[in-house]
């Protein structure tokens, strides 16, 4: 699936859902999955899907380029 480039922190997402974010040195992939409501970033993976915590702001993400099938 393609991906969108990376957008800076100060750029918020237009659509509520998962988006790839880039932890750096924080996490073992470097980069995870976290929700983004509209208004705040939570937790998570794609695969965990849990949103129990508020996630920093701070951090670049990008998206899907292209609808999924």
């Amino acid at each position: 699936m393609k991906k969108t480039d990376w957008f800076p922190a100060s750029v918020k997402p237009v659509r509520a859902g998962w988006y790839e974010r880039d932890w750096g040195s924080m996490c073992t992939d470097d980069e995870a999955y976290d929700y983004w409501n509209g208004r705040n970033w939570f937790y998570g993976d794609g695969f965990w899907r849990s949103v129990c915590y508020s996630a920093p702001n701070n951090k670049k993400w990008r998206g899907l380029a292209e609808k999924p099938e």
